[in-house]
Protein backbone atom coordinates (compact mmCIF):
# COMPACT_ATOMS: atom_id res chain seq x y z
CA UNK A 1 0.00 0.00 0.00
CA UNK A 2 1.66 3.21 -1.33
CA UNK A 3 -0.08 6.00 0.97
CA UNK A 4 0.71 9.41 2.02
CA UNK A 5 0.69 11.83 4.62
CA UNK A 6 0.47 15.34 3.68
CA UNK A 7 1.04 17.43 7.37
CA UNK A 8 0.33 21.23 6.82
CA UNK A 9 1.72 24.11 9.76
CA UNK A 10 2.83 23.52 13.39
CA UNK A 11 0.36 21.72 13.84
CA UNK A 12 0.70 19.21 11.02
CA UNK A 13 4.05 18.81 12.40
CA UNK A 14 3.21 17.67 15.93
CA UNK A 15 0.88 15.12 14.24
CA UNK A 16 3.96 13.94 12.05
CA UNK A 17 6.03 13.45 15.21
CA UNK A 18 3.74 11.73 16.20
CA UNK A 19 3.46 9.64 13.71
CA UNK A 20 7.38 8.76 13.20
CA UNK A 21 7.24 7.33 16.32
CA UNK A 22 4.59 4.90 15.71
CA UNK A 23 6.19 4.05 12.62
CA UNK A 24 9.39 3.33 14.39
CA UNK A 25 7.86 1.76 17.46
CA UNK A 26 6.16 -0.89 15.14
CA UNK A 27 2.06 0.56 15.16
CA UNK A 28 2.40 1.43 12.10
CA UNK A 29 3.83 0.83 8.45
CA UNK A 30 4.31 2.02 4.75
CA UNK A 31 3.81 5.74 5.23
CA UNK A 32 5.29 8.71 3.00
CA UNK A 33 5.29 12.38 4.29
CA UNK A 34 4.93 15.54 2.75
CA UNK A 35 5.39 18.28 4.78
CA UNK A 36 4.77 21.89 4.41
CA UNK A 37 5.43 24.86 6.23
CA UNK A 38 7.19 28.19 5.16
CA UNK A 39 9.47 27.73 8.04
CA UNK A 40 11.83 24.95 8.21
CA UNK A 41 14.39 26.16 10.23
CA UNK A 42 12.94 26.66 13.78
CA UNK A 43 13.24 23.75 16.19
CA UNK A 44 9.83 21.84 15.26
CA UNK A 45 10.60 21.75 11.45
CA UNK A 46 14.20 20.58 12.44
CA UNK A 47 13.19 18.08 14.94
CA UNK A 48 10.67 16.50 12.29
CA UNK A 49 13.56 16.26 9.72
CA UNK A 50 15.92 14.17 11.88
CA UNK A 51 14.27 12.78 15.10
CA UNK A 52 17.63 11.54 15.77
CA UNK A 53 21.04 11.64 13.80
CA UNK A 54 19.93 8.21 12.55
CA UNK A 55 16.73 8.58 11.77
CA UNK A 56 17.42 11.07 8.79
CA UNK A 57 17.50 11.23 4.97
CA UNK A 58 16.28 8.04 3.70
CA UNK A 59 16.06 6.82 6.91
CA UNK A 60 13.31 8.50 8.06
CA UNK A 61 10.45 6.25 9.43
CA UNK A 62 8.24 8.45 6.84
CA UNK A 63 10.96 8.57 4.09
CA UNK A 64 11.31 12.00 4.31
CA UNK A 65 11.03 14.60 7.44
CA UNK A 66 12.25 17.60 5.16
CA UNK A 67 9.98 20.19 5.49
CA UNK A 68 9.11 22.59 2.40
CA UNK A 69 7.41 25.83 1.59
CA UNK A 70 4.00 25.28 0.09
CA UNK A 71 5.06 28.34 -2.45
CA UNK A 72 8.04 29.54 -4.34
CA UNK A 73 10.31 30.95 -1.01
CA UNK A 74 13.28 30.95 -2.80
CA UNK A 75 11.53 33.81 -5.55
CA UNK A 76 9.40 35.46 -2.73
CA UNK A 77 12.79 36.13 -0.65
CA UNK A 78 11.47 38.11 2.68
CA UNK A 79 9.17 40.13 1.47
CA UNK A 80 6.44 40.96 3.39
CA UNK A 81 2.76 40.14 2.53
CA UNK A 82 1.95 44.03 1.49
CA UNK A 83 5.35 43.50 -0.80
CA UNK A 84 4.41 40.35 -2.37
CA UNK A 85 1.07 41.73 -3.59
CA UNK A 86 1.23 45.84 -4.14
CA UNK A 87 3.35 47.43 -6.78
CA UNK A 88 4.47 50.87 -4.87
CA UNK A 89 3.79 52.46 -8.55
CA UNK A 90 0.66 51.92 -8.62
CA UNK A 91 -1.66 53.70 -5.82
CA UNK A 92 -4.69 51.50 -6.81
CA UNK A 93 -3.31 48.25 -5.66
CA UNK A 94 -2.36 50.22 -2.33
CA UNK A 95 -5.94 51.21 -1.93
CA UNK A 96 -7.47 47.77 -2.83
CA UNK A 97 -5.13 45.75 -0.08
CA UNK A 98 -5.89 48.10 2.52
CA UNK A 99 -9.15 47.95 1.86
CA UNK A 100 -8.73 43.88 2.30
CA UNK A 101 -5.54 43.50 4.75
CA UNK A 102 -4.97 45.38 8.20
CA UNK A 103 -1.73 46.45 8.76
CA UNK A 104 -0.25 43.75 10.68
CA UNK A 105 -1.19 41.27 8.15
CA UNK A 106 0.23 43.27 5.30
CA UNK A 107 3.90 43.15 7.55
CA UNK A 108 3.61 39.80 8.00
CA UNK A 109 7.20 38.34 6.88
CA UNK A 110 5.94 34.92 5.18
CA UNK A 111 8.43 32.89 4.73
CA UNK A 112 8.32 32.96 8.58
CA UNK A 113 4.66 31.69 8.72
CA UNK A 114 1.22 33.00 8.81
CA UNK A 115 1.13 34.01 12.44
CA UNK A 116 -2.48 32.97 12.71
CA UNK A 117 -4.06 34.87 9.68
CA UNK A 118 -5.61 32.08 7.46
CA UNK A 119 -6.96 34.84 5.01
CA UNK A 120 -2.60 35.52 4.21
CA UNK A 121 -1.72 31.74 4.44
CA UNK A 122 -5.04 31.41 1.50
CA UNK A 123 -3.67 34.54 -0.79
CA UNK A 124 -0.05 33.29 -0.66
CA UNK A 125 -1.05 29.55 -1.56
CA UNK A 126 -3.69 30.74 -4.06
CA UNK A 127 -1.09 32.60 -6.00
CA UNK A 128 1.45 30.23 -6.00
CA UNK A 129 -0.85 26.99 -6.06
CA UNK A 130 -0.06 27.02 -9.84
CA UNK A 131 3.49 27.27 -10.03
CA UNK A 132 6.16 23.95 -10.51
CA UNK A 133 7.33 24.21 -7.14
CA UNK A 134 4.21 22.64 -5.28
CA UNK A 135 2.74 21.12 -8.56
CA UNK A 136 6.29 19.22 -8.21
CA UNK A 137 5.31 18.16 -4.72
CA UNK A 138 2.09 16.75 -5.69
CA UNK A 139 2.92 14.95 -8.38
CA UNK A 140 3.97 12.02 -6.38
CA UNK A 141 0.31 11.22 -4.94
CA UNK A 142 -0.64 9.99 -8.34
CA UNK A 143 0.62 6.70 -7.67
CA UNK A 144 -0.70 6.80 -4.43
CA UNK A 145 -3.50 4.43 -2.78
CA UNK A 146 -4.57 6.86 0.04
CA UNK A 147 -3.97 10.35 1.15
CA UNK A 148 -3.76 11.55 4.53
CA UNK A 149 -3.81 15.40 4.94
CA UNK A 150 -3.24 16.70 8.40
CA UNK A 151 -2.98 20.34 10.27
CA UNK A 152 -5.14 22.93 12.43
CA UNK A 153 -7.69 24.80 11.62
CA UNK A 154 -6.68 27.53 14.64
CA UNK A 155 -3.53 29.06 13.21
CA UNK A 156 -2.88 30.76 10.12
CA UNK A 157 -0.91 27.90 7.39
CA UNK A 158 -2.69 25.26 8.31
CA UNK A 159 -6.14 26.97 8.48
CA UNK A 160 -5.18 28.91 5.32
CA UNK A 161 -3.55 26.27 3.41
CA UNK A 162 -5.20 22.91 4.13
CA UNK A 163 -8.58 24.11 2.03
CA UNK A 164 -7.51 24.78 -1.22
CA UNK A 165 -4.62 22.53 -0.85
CA UNK A 166 -6.92 19.43 -0.98
CA UNK A 167 -8.87 20.69 -3.75
CA UNK A 168 -5.07 20.74 -5.87
CA UNK A 169 -4.55 17.13 -4.62
CA UNK A 170 -7.40 16.05 -6.74
CA UNK A 171 -5.09 17.28 -9.89
CA UNK A 172 -3.33 14.26 -9.72
CA UNK A 173 -4.98 11.73 -7.17
CA UNK A 174 -8.87 10.17 -7.67
CA UNK A 175 -8.44 7.65 -4.81
CA UNK A 176 -9.39 8.14 -0.81
CA UNK A 177 -8.08 11.42 0.87
CA UNK A 178 -8.60 11.62 4.48
CA UNK A 179 -8.64 14.61 6.41
CA UNK A 180 -7.23 15.13 10.03
CA UNK A 181 -8.37 18.44 11.01
CA UNK A 182 -7.17 19.35 14.56
CA UNK A 183 -9.31 22.12 16.13
CA UNK A 184 -8.09 24.14 19.23
CA UNK A 185 -5.54 21.73 21.20
CA UNK A 186 -3.93 24.72 22.73
CA UNK A 187 -4.21 27.87 24.68
CA UNK A 188 -2.03 31.00 24.15
CA UNK A 189 -0.90 33.36 26.79
CA UNK A 190 -2.68 36.50 26.19
CA UNK A 191 0.77 39.02 27.21
CA UNK A 192 2.18 38.71 23.82
CA UNK A 193 2.52 42.05 21.53
CA UNK A 194 0.53 43.72 18.32
CA UNK A 195 0.16 40.80 15.75
CA UNK A 196 0.64 37.71 18.67
CA UNK A 197 -1.97 35.02 18.35
CA UNK A 198 -4.86 35.39 21.68
CA UNK A 199 -7.41 32.89 22.44
CA UNK A 200 -10.08 35.10 20.86
CA UNK A 201 -8.02 34.32 17.36
CA UNK A 202 -7.89 30.57 18.00
CA UNK A 203 -11.79 30.79 18.98
CA UNK A 204 -12.59 32.78 15.61
CA UNK A 205 -10.30 30.82 12.95
CA UNK A 206 -11.91 27.87 14.69
CA UNK A 207 -14.88 29.14 13.70
CA UNK A 208 -14.69 29.98 10.05
CA UNK A 209 -12.35 26.65 9.83
CA UNK A 210 -15.27 24.38 10.71
CA UNK A 211 -17.61 26.40 8.75
CA UNK A 212 -15.54 26.34 5.26
CA UNK A 213 -14.67 22.76 6.20
CA UNK A 214 -18.21 21.58 5.92
CA UNK A 215 -19.43 24.22 3.46
CA UNK A 216 -16.76 24.03 0.56
CA UNK A 217 -14.02 21.21 1.91
CA UNK A 218 -15.87 17.99 3.08
CA UNK A 219 -17.33 17.32 -1.16
CA UNK A 220 -12.97 16.65 -1.84
CA UNK A 221 -12.89 14.27 1.04
CA UNK A 222 -13.65 10.89 1.69
CA UNK A 223 -13.73 10.89 4.65
CA UNK A 224 -12.29 13.13 8.24
CA UNK A 225 -12.11 13.34 11.56
CA UNK A 226 -12.27 16.65 13.70
CA UNK A 227 -10.44 16.43 17.10
CA UNK A 228 -10.18 19.04 19.73
CA UNK A 229 -10.05 20.10 23.26
CA UNK A 230 -11.66 22.80 24.45
CA UNK A 231 -10.21 22.34 27.74
CA UNK A 232 -13.20 21.94 30.02
CA UNK A 233 -12.21 18.80 31.64
CA UNK A 234 -8.77 18.01 33.00
CA UNK A 235 -7.64 14.10 33.15
CA UNK A 236 -4.98 12.17 33.79
CA UNK A 237 -4.36 12.40 29.75
CA UNK A 238 -6.22 15.64 29.09
CA UNK A 239 -4.70 18.35 30.10
CA UNK A 240 -4.43 22.15 29.06
CA UNK A 241 -1.35 23.58 27.45
CA UNK A 242 -0.57 27.03 27.23
CA UNK A 243 1.84 28.10 24.70
CA UNK A 244 3.69 31.39 25.12
CA UNK A 245 5.05 33.93 22.54
CA UNK A 246 7.38 32.25 20.86
CA UNK A 247 7.58 28.78 21.25
CA UNK A 248 8.72 26.89 18.40
CA UNK A 249 9.61 23.38 19.65
CA UNK A 250 7.45 20.16 19.67
CA UNK A 251 5.04 20.52 22.55
CA UNK A 252 3.87 16.64 22.85
CA UNK A 253 0.27 16.21 23.35
CA UNK A 254 -2.55 13.45 23.68
CA UNK A 255 -4.32 14.63 20.81
CA UNK A 256 -1.52 13.97 18.59
CA UNK A 257 -1.09 10.38 19.24
CA UNK A 258 -5.26 10.94 18.89
CA UNK A 259 -4.88 12.24 15.34
CA UNK A 260 -2.67 9.53 14.52
CA UNK A 261 -4.90 7.49 14.95
CA UNK A 262 -7.24 8.33 12.69
CA UNK A 263 -4.78 6.49 10.24
CA UNK A 264 -6.52 3.78 11.17
CA UNK A 265 -9.49 4.62 12.40
CA UNK A 266 -10.76 6.67 9.07
CA UNK A 267 -10.56 4.32 6.35
CA UNK A 268 -11.87 1.22 8.67
CA UNK A 269 -15.00 3.86 9.42
CA UNK A 270 -15.12 4.82 5.73
CA UNK A 271 -15.94 0.76 4.88
CA UNK A 272 -18.17 0.41 7.75
CA UNK A 273 -20.51 3.39 6.43
CA UNK A 274 -19.51 5.12 2.99
CA UNK A 275 -22.31 7.92 3.60
CA UNK A 276 -20.92 9.49 6.72
CA UNK A 277 -17.91 12.22 5.52
CA UNK A 278 -17.47 13.52 8.97
CA UNK A 279 -16.08 11.67 12.04
CA UNK A 280 -15.54 12.97 15.67
CA UNK A 281 -13.40 11.36 18.61
CA UNK A 282 -15.04 11.09 22.08
CA UNK A 283 -12.76 10.52 25.04
CA UNK A 284 -13.78 7.88 27.70
CA UNK A 285 -12.54 9.68 30.96
CA UNK A 286 -13.04 5.81 32.82
CA UNK A 287 -10.80 4.83 30.26
CA UNK A 288 -8.07 6.58 29.58
CA UNK A 289 -5.71 3.77 28.68
CA UNK A 290 -7.75 2.90 25.78
CA UNK A 291 -5.13 3.82 22.88
CA UNK A 292 -2.66 1.96 24.46
CA UNK A 293 -4.85 -1.26 24.66
CA UNK A 294 -5.96 -0.88 21.16
CA UNK A 295 -4.48 -2.57 18.55
CA UNK A 296 -2.78 -0.98 15.83
CA UNK A 297 -1.63 -1.89 12.12
CA UNK A 298 0.78 -4.56 13.81
CA UNK A 299 -2.32 -6.52 15.57
CA UNK A 300 0.26 -5.54 18.84
CA UNK A 301 -1.43 -2.66 21.33
CA UNK A 302 0.79 -0.05 21.73
CA UNK A 303 0.98 -0.60 25.60
CA UNK A 304 2.92 -3.64 24.71
CA UNK A 305 5.12 -2.77 22.26
CA UNK A 306 6.04 0.33 24.55
CA UNK A 307 7.26 -1.81 26.84
CA UNK A 308 8.79 -4.55 24.55
CA UNK A 309 10.81 -0.75 23.77
CA UNK A 310 11.60 -0.52 27.19
CA UNK A 311 12.90 -3.86 27.73
CA UNK A 312 15.21 -3.03 24.56
CA UNK A 313 16.03 0.20 25.23
CA UNK A 314 16.94 -1.29 29.18
CA UNK A 315 19.51 -3.94 27.66
CA UNK A 316 20.86 -1.70 24.47
CA UNK A 317 21.30 0.86 27.15
CA UNK A 318 23.05 -1.50 29.17
CA UNK A 319 25.88 -2.59 26.59
CA UNK A 320 26.56 0.47 25.66
CA UNK A 321 27.87 1.95 28.49
CA UNK A 322 31.35 3.26 28.75
CA UNK A 323 32.59 0.35 30.98
CA UNK A 324 30.85 -2.26 29.15
CA UNK A 325 31.57 -1.21 26.03
CA UNK A 326 35.24 -1.01 26.87
CA UNK A 327 35.15 -4.54 28.21
CA UNK A 328 33.99 -5.81 24.96
CA UNK A 329 35.83 -4.04 22.57
CA UNK A 330 39.35 -4.83 24.81
CA UNK A 331 38.16 -8.20 24.57
CA UNK A 332 39.07 -8.08 20.97
CA UNK A 333 42.49 -6.27 20.97
CA UNK A 334 44.17 -8.42 23.91
CA UNK A 335 42.88 -12.28 22.69
CA UNK A 336 43.55 -13.07 26.18
CA UNK A 337 40.03 -12.34 28.46
CA UNK A 338 37.10 -14.67 27.76
CA UNK A 339 33.86 -13.49 25.66
CA UNK A 340 31.88 -16.01 27.70
CA UNK A 341 29.81 -12.96 29.06
CA UNK A 342 28.95 -11.60 25.57
CA UNK A 343 29.28 -14.93 23.50
CA UNK A 344 26.37 -15.52 21.23
CA UNK A 345 27.19 -11.56 20.16
CA UNK A 346 31.19 -12.42 19.77
CA UNK A 347 29.90 -15.60 17.76
CA UNK A 348 28.00 -13.40 15.35
CA UNK A 349 30.72 -11.13 15.33
CA UNK A 350 32.91 -14.04 14.62
CA UNK A 351 31.13 -15.44 11.80
CA UNK A 352 30.88 -12.50 10.10
CA UNK A 353 34.31 -11.29 9.89
CA UNK A 354 37.18 -14.20 9.56
CA UNK A 355 40.03 -12.26 9.93
CA UNK A 356 40.75 -11.31 13.48
CA UNK A 357 42.80 -7.95 12.89
CA UNK A 358 38.81 -6.38 11.54
CA UNK A 359 36.94 -7.50 14.27
CA UNK A 360 38.22 -4.49 17.06
CA UNK A 361 36.67 -2.07 14.36
CA UNK A 362 33.30 -4.25 13.30
CA UNK A 363 32.60 -4.71 16.82
CA UNK A 364 32.49 -1.01 17.07
CA UNK A 365 30.54 -0.42 14.55
CA UNK A 366 28.12 -3.25 16.48
CA UNK A 367 28.01 -0.51 19.83
CA UNK A 368 27.42 2.34 17.72
CA UNK A 369 24.53 1.15 16.02
CA UNK A 370 23.58 -0.28 19.48
CA UNK A 371 23.56 3.20 20.55
CA UNK A 372 21.59 4.63 17.63
CA UNK A 373 19.34 2.25 18.59
CA UNK A 374 19.24 3.45 22.22
CA UNK A 375 18.45 6.87 20.66
CA UNK A 376 15.61 5.88 19.17
CA UNK A 377 14.16 4.13 21.02
CA UNK A 378 14.12 7.06 23.47
CA UNK A 379 11.94 8.90 21.15
CA UNK A 380 9.40 6.41 21.18
CA UNK A 381 9.16 5.72 24.61
CA UNK A 382 10.00 9.35 26.18
CA UNK A 383 7.81 10.71 24.04
CA UNK A 384 4.86 8.59 25.65
CA UNK A 385 5.92 8.88 29.00
CA UNK A 386 5.46 13.02 28.49
CA UNK A 387 2.00 12.07 27.25
CA UNK A 388 0.98 8.89 29.65
CA UNK A 389 0.58 8.90 33.49
CA UNK A 390 3.15 5.90 34.54
CA UNK A 391 0.24 4.14 36.15
CA UNK A 392 -1.14 3.99 33.12
CA UNK A 393 1.65 2.56 31.03
CA UNK A 394 3.03 0.25 33.94
CA UNK A 395 1.83 -3.00 35.47
CA UNK A 396 2.84 -3.50 38.80
CA UNK A 397 3.24 -7.46 38.49
CA UNK A 398 5.88 -7.08 35.43
CA UNK A 399 8.16 -8.99 36.72
CA UNK A 400 10.99 -9.05 33.83
CA UNK A 401 10.73 -4.97 34.27
CA UNK A 402 11.52 -5.20 37.57
CA UNK A 403 14.27 -7.58 37.46
CA UNK A 404 15.77 -5.38 34.82
CA UNK A 405 15.11 -2.07 36.58
CA UNK A 406 16.70 -3.38 39.54
CA UNK A 407 19.92 -4.41 37.88
CA UNK A 408 20.40 -1.88 35.86
CA UNK A 409 20.86 0.24 39.30
CA UNK A 410 24.08 -1.69 39.23
CA UNK A 411 25.16 -0.61 36.30
CA UNK A 412 28.22 -2.46 34.93
CA UNK A 413 28.33 -4.76 37.70
CA UNK A 414 25.25 -6.11 36.89
CA UNK A 415 25.83 -10.32 36.24
CA UNK A 416 21.80 -9.99 35.88
CA UNK A 417 21.67 -8.24 32.93
CA UNK A 418 24.86 -10.25 31.58
CA UNK A 419 23.11 -13.43 31.87
CA UNK A 420 19.99 -12.24 30.73
CA UNK A 421 21.36 -11.27 27.42
CA UNK A 422 22.70 -14.44 26.98
CA UNK A 423 19.56 -16.20 27.69
CA UNK A 424 17.83 -14.21 24.99
CA UNK A 425 20.94 -14.02 22.38
CA UNK A 426 21.90 -18.07 22.90
CA UNK A 427 21.78 -19.75 19.37
CA UNK A 428 20.72 -17.08 17.45
CA UNK A 429 24.03 -16.06 16.40
CA UNK A 430 23.77 -14.48 12.83
CA UNK A 431 25.35 -16.02 10.49
CA UNK A 432 27.67 -14.57 7.57
CA UNK A 433 25.34 -13.82 4.06
CA UNK A 434 27.04 -15.48 1.11
CA UNK A 435 25.57 -12.62 -1.07
CA UNK A 436 25.65 -9.38 0.53
CA UNK A 437 28.27 -9.49 3.70
CA UNK A 438 26.46 -8.01 7.01
CA UNK A 439 27.78 -5.11 8.25
CA UNK A 440 28.13 -4.24 12.00
CA UNK A 441 24.86 -2.59 11.95
CA UNK A 442 23.16 -5.61 10.69
CA UNK A 443 24.78 -7.57 13.50
CA UNK A 444 23.68 -5.07 15.80
CA UNK A 445 19.84 -4.58 13.97
CA UNK A 446 19.33 -8.22 14.47
CA UNK A 447 20.41 -8.56 18.38
CA UNK A 448 18.26 -5.78 18.99
CA UNK A 449 15.48 -7.52 17.50
CA UNK A 450 16.05 -10.78 19.11
CA UNK A 451 15.49 -8.50 22.56
CA UNK A 452 12.77 -6.91 21.21
CA UNK A 453 11.11 -10.08 19.58
CA UNK A 454 12.10 -11.71 23.89
CA UNK A 455 9.96 -8.84 25.36
CA UNK A 456 7.16 -8.92 23.08
CA UNK A 457 7.06 -13.06 24.04
CA UNK A 458 7.24 -12.62 27.78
Amino acid sequence: MNRYVISVGGTGQHVALALTRLVRAGALEGLKLIALDPDNETRLPQLLRAPTPSLSGAKHPLQDGVVKAPFDIARLGQKSFEQLFVDPDHPKEQELFQCLFDADEASIAIHKGMYGTPCVGATVFAEGANGDLIQNLLRPLSSATQVFVCGSVVGGTGAGIMHKLIGEIRRYYTHEIFGIFMLPWFDVSATGGKGAITPATITRNASHGVKYFYEHTIPNLTASLLIGYPGTTQSAVLKKLTLGEGNMGENPHYLHLAAARGIVELPAAHTANRGVKAYGMVHDLRNEGWLLDAAWESGVPLRKLLRALRVQHNLVSFLVLPENRNKILSYYTSWLGSSDFFAPLDGSIKLNVTDKKMRHSFAEHVLDRFAEIKEEVELCVNWAQKIFPVELIDQSDDALMKELSDAFMKRAESAGHWKRLQAIWKGRELPANPDKPNTGADVAEHHAQIILDYALGN
